[in-house]
């Protein structure tokens, strides 16, 4: 396939889908609707604005399985006296409150986007520049290696905080990078350990020598010619290489002859490319004088493709079951030049280290060899701040070696698997050079933040305002701004069944957001995949909008998951429960102090089919669903009006597998009787309005400015958000289960391979 046809946009399906937020505005903040201020908040006291309170009453019935915390009242017998939490349904139906009132969205996942290659709109070259500068190893920092700028030291616990120590460096250099056949040929790695597989002789323990030499002689002759290139350079021509010429090289490099590019086939003719490279150089320089320069560099880009394409074509197979280590070895050094390396202690001038690696990543052909623990220096302390955000990144791992990387929570394990060593990290200090680590990993190549990042395309919601969510949900108190209490409760919801409820343990995948993941979450423009970046990829990407409010999508069965040794790692167990075992499931809310409008919205948000009740603005609605037929399933009632297919929610775990489909319906509304009559203040507390709740849906539409409101929230689509969908026989339909194998088959831009989602990956609306 082309470079054409892999950058163009490639729609795809996934477990989920998004309800747009309110408006059409940039940020969801500019179009919430604020009805009070804070200052002015309902009172928990009641007046006449607010004289509603009181319970609903409502019935769950399954349509699939279910993945529950249930839980069983103390000593109660089997049958009957099982439970869920209220707040398995309150997230629910705030969710909902949010999409219908145009709330701000409070909940969406705020946690740092963090990257290692930039993603950016398909067609463009993917460019790393932006996160080499933010690394410090970018073209304006003087193009330094990451062993120069990133730091390595050992994480020491002490009590409950931790603290680095910093590793002896090599010279200018805090590290060395070592070639994994170099290591081979000295036996000085486990076969777990290798990143590839080293010859036919493989399984005996014994790389193929002949292999290891193929590969070693470019490598040595490479080495020459960056003496040959360095002796130029500081020769008498060092005057005609000016800034310009520089720059213009490297464009030839990294653009017009980058590997992933112009290497075509499976053995493209490398001399016809080094001729063409040659004159590509004395053609846009345009300097004579430069030639030798030219030749040498030509020749060292064709060793060079040599040894990538011994990689690409898998000549020297990957190890797949490669284990992440550190091991402790003895070498003598010289600056960056290491004379000596072996397990066995050396006598004279021998150091004691450690040989490193993390990862098997595809671009990867080196370990780290990482000097001891300098105990003269002083030590670095590790702010909270940056364990929690290491500890956000560890928790949104799919390695199958995830332990590896749990040096906080796990340390003590760590320390015992590492033969009672500290376990090595690397980290760069703050910007200011003061001994605080503003990055720490477990590799050199961190993690960094997006130039946008969720917060910021959100918007910030407006100080003084309340939306209705917080009115009816409350919030807690934030920089010594006092909370505010919910005035909605949950009550328990109990399980009516046959069985008792004890479930089937079973394994799924679930998957955290990818930070690729921008084609999905980001709103394409004329159906082109955006990217977090400008074309440049090295500023944040102004006009980018969020899809919306992410929900799973509700299928018609259930998905099976294939567990994988491979991935157990990344695996959880939930607890299933039948649908055949629950007949259904009961459960209240109470309310206190709601205002007519705020019911019709809480109503509304346990079951949207009620619109249908409006009086006011039946044929409004009407109208609305008769224009949105192509998004909403409907069918035809009696009286010829429309009405939504069967609507569901997802409740539980594992709704990217089909699990946890239900139907809500509310049983009764009891309101408290108002008034200051005796009947109202002994006889009764309460009276039972049967299914009467017209006057409250109208006083919600009408509150939000009329039928306006169905535009505005987009009801269509958070209607078609509660409807099956079957995609049984949809070639680009991803589900958690395949979704790796689709990802590792795509064709990529450049024909490149790898994890996280391709760059011209688009969610098919």
């Amino acid at each position: 396939m082309n470079k054409a046809n892999r950058s163009a946009p490639h729609p795809v399906t996934l477990p989920y889908d998004f309800v747009p937020f309110a408006g059409d505005e940039v940020k969801p903040a500019a179009a919430t609707e604020y009805p009070y201020l804070k200052s002015e908040v309902p009172s928990h006291d009641g007046n006449a604005e607010f004289p509603l309170s009181g319970y609903l009453s409502y019935r769950i019935t399954p349509h699939s399985d279910l993945a529950l915390e249930v839980r069983k009242r103390a000593g109660a017998d089997a049958g009957g006296n099982y439970f869920i939490s209220g707040s398995q349904i309150r997230g629910r139906i705030r969710a909902n409150v949010e999409m219908l009132s145009a709330s701000y969205p409070e909940f969406i996942d705020r946690s740092e986007m963090l990257y290692r290659e930039l993603m950016k709109p398909a067609g463009e070259a993917i460019s790393s520049n932006a996160y080499k500068d933010l690394l410090g190893i970018g073209s304006t920092q003087g193009n330094k290696k990451i062993e120069q700028v990133v730091r390595a030291g050992f994480l020491e616990k002490v009590g409950n905080e931790y603290y680095i120590i910093p590793a002896k460096p090599f010279g200018d250099n805090n590290f060395v990078s070592i070639k994994e056949f170099e290591l081979v040929t000295k036996g000085l790695l486990d076969r777990d350990n290798h990143l590839f597989q080293w010859g036919i002789n493989y399984r005996n323990g014994k790389a193929d020598s002949n292999l290891i030499q193929k590969l070693s002689k470019p490598y040595r002759e490479i080495e020459e010619l960056d003496k040959d290139i360095s002796g130029i350079r500081r020769s008498s021509l060092k005057g005609e290489i000016t800034k310009e010429v520089e720059e213009i090289i490297k464009r030839i490099f990294t653009n017009d002859f980058a590997f992933n590019t112009h290497i075509k086939g499976y053995n493209p003719d490398l001399v016809v490319l080094q001729e063409q490279l040659i004159s590509a150089l004395q053609d846009k320089v345009g300097n004579e004088k430069l030639e030798p320069l030219f030749t040498k560099m030509s020749e060292r880009w064709r060793l060079k493709a040599e040894i990538h394409l011994m990689y690409k074509n898998k000549v020297v197979p990957v190890n797949p079951n490669f284990k992440p280590f550190q091991k402790n070895v003895n070498f003598i050094a010289s600056g960056t030049y290491i004379s000596s390396l072996s397990i066995s202690p050396i006598k004279e001038g021998g150091q004691k280290g450690f040989l490193y690696n993390s990862t098997n990543a595809s671009s990867k052909r080196s370990h780290y060899l990482i000097g001891e623990a300098d105990k003269q220096q002083e030590k670095i302390p590790v702010p909270p701040a940056v364990i929690e955000t290491y500890k956000l990144l560890y928790n949104k791992m799919r390695s199958t070696s995830k332990s590896f990387y749990n040096v906080f929570d796990e340390y003590t394990e760590l320390f015992k698997a590492c033969g009672r060593e500290m376990p090595i990290v690397f980290y760069q200090d703050n910007v200011n050079h003061e001994k605080v680590p503003l990055r720490i990993g477990r590799t050199p190549y961190f993690k960094v933040p997006f130039g946008h990042q969720l917060k910021g395309l959100l918007g910030d919601p407006a100080e003084q305002l309340l939306d209705y969510a917080q009115a009816l949900f409350g919030y807690i108190s934030v920089k010594g701004e006092e909370g505010y209490k919910s005035r909605l409760r949950f009550s328990p919801v109990d399980l009516k069944g046959e069985a008792d409820f004890e479930g089937d343990k079973k394994p799924f995948l679930l998957m955290s957001p990818y930070a690729s993941a921008g084609g999905m979450y980001l709103r394409p423009k004329k159906g082109v995949p955006q990217g977090y970046t400008t074309a440049k990829g090295s500023m944040p990407n102004p006009s980018q909008q969020l899809n919306g409010y992410k929900y799973y999508h509700i299928l018609k069965d259930t998905v099976p998951y294939h567990p994988s040794g491979e991935r157990k790692n990344m695996e959880t167990v939930k607890t299933v429960f039948s649908k055949q075992n629950i007949n259904n499931m009961d459960g209240k809310i109470y309310f206190s102090n709601l205002s007519q409008q705020e019911l019709g919205l809480v109503l509304l948000s346990l079951d949207i089919e009620l619109l249908l009740e409006s009086q006011k603005y039946r044929g409004d609605v009407q109208k609305y669903l008769n224009h949105s037929q192509s998004i909403v399933k409907m069918n035809k009632r009696a009286d010829g009006t429309l009405k939504p297919e069967t609507l569901y929610e997802l409740i539980g775990g594992a709704k990217p597998y089909g699990y946890g489909k239900v139907q809500f319906k509310i049983k009764d509304l009891c309101l408290e009787k108002q008034g200051n009559d005796f009947e109202s203040l002994i006889v009764n507390t309460s009276d039972e309005l049967q299914s009467n709740y017209t006057e409250y849906i109208d006083a919600f539409i009408e509150a939000m400015n009329g039928p306006d409101l169905f535009n505005r929230i987009h009801l269509d689509r958070y209607i078609r958000s509660k409807q099956e969908i079957d995609f049984a026989g949809k070639e680009n339909h991803c589900n958690w289960d395949n979704l790796e194998y689709k990802i590792s088959t795509s064709d990529r831009e450049g024909g490149k391979k790898g994890g996280g989602y391709p760059a011209n990956w688009v969610l098919e609306r």
